[in-house]
């Protein structure tokens, strides 16, 4: 079960961050733009986003910014049904622990190519479910100071285990967003 949900949580940041990346900013019930700024540390480096997409559809925040080096973080909170809007609150951006149950958290951090090694997808729920745990404990938390029609804004940290391996975690700390619309 916990397999299925990092895999669920994991497939829909993908298919967020794939759709909302080529759609339209729609004008009704919705917030969404291209630009804005997101910036993070990863372990001790500073992340500044070249590029960055903060937007509201419906009852799902998404805010992603990638660097011109490819690496590229993409944090998503999902309301568990239409009435469930993310406001100005903070939420866990680990599936495991919840969200009163009415919220989905989730967040990675996708590492640049460096020469012919591929990059790697680190995940806030872990490894897969099937690889041993090497001790990764899941934690952070996104804090959306600002949701509204004009202005996305807030603060973001995690700890992210690559994928096929859970022994292989990055500590993303410092993180901050905002767009205004």
């Amino acid at each position: 079960m916990k397999n299925l949900k990092t895999t669920i949580s994991i497939l829909t940041i993908s298919l967020i961050a794939i759709f909302t990346s080529c759609k339209k900013t729609s004008t009704t019930n919705s917030a969404a733009s291209s630009g804005g700024s997101v910036t993070a540390t990863i372990g001790s480096v500073s992340f500044n986003a070249a590029s960055a997409n903060i937007s509201k559809v419906s009852n799902i925040v998404t805010v992603q910014g990638a660097q011109a080096d490819g690496s590229s973080i993409q944090i998503q909170v999902s309301g568990l049904g239409s009435q469930y809007v993310p406001t100005a609150a903070t939420y866990n951006l680990d599936p495991n622990a919840g969200n009163n149950g009415n919220y989905v958290g989730t967040a990675l951090y996708m590492a640049p190519v460096v020469g012919t090694t591929a990059g790697k997808t680190y995940a806030s729920g872990g490894c897969d479910a099937s690889l041993p745990r090497s001790g990764f404990v899941p934690s952070g938390s996104v804090t959306f100071t600002e949701i509204s029609s004009t202005k996305i804004a807030g603060t973001f940290k995690f700890n992210a285990a690559q994928l096929n391996d859970c022994g292989d975690v990055k500590v993303i700390s410092t993180g901050s967003f905002s767009k205004t619309f």
